[in-house]
């Protein structure tokens, strides 16, 4: 992940549905909308890293803040986004970055 400096917290998290994004409210009364689709989801299987099975609504409206602000998380999938990283626009690793 990037080293970003943005200091941002999350405050609030919603996954909308109808369009498919992640609403991101920050501490500095900023939100901000990303395509969950954009998002690099992957796990272990065992062996090696994959992709995750693509996400259901019930998975993916299941998103939280975490650690203090500085993380969005998907419980369900185990999936965790640095909020800084988001705001910077990284959404994977830089190969996945690229392929957007």
């Amino acid at each position: 992940m990037a080293n970003t400096k943005d200091n941002r917290l999350a405050i609030a998290v919603e996954y909308i549905e109808r369009d498919g994004e992640l609403k991101i409210s920050l501490d500095d009364d900023s939100k901000h909308l990303i395509r969950v689709a954009r998002l690099q989801m992957e796990e272990w299987d065992g062996e090696q890293i994959k992709p995750i099975s693509k996400p259901s609504t019930q998975e993916l409206s299941d998103v939280v803040v975490w650690g203090g602000g500085s993380t969005i998380c998907f419980p369900q999938i185990q999936q965790y986004f640095r909020v800084a990283d988001l705001m910077a626009g990284v959404y994977g690793d830089e190969k996945w970055c690229v392929s957007l």
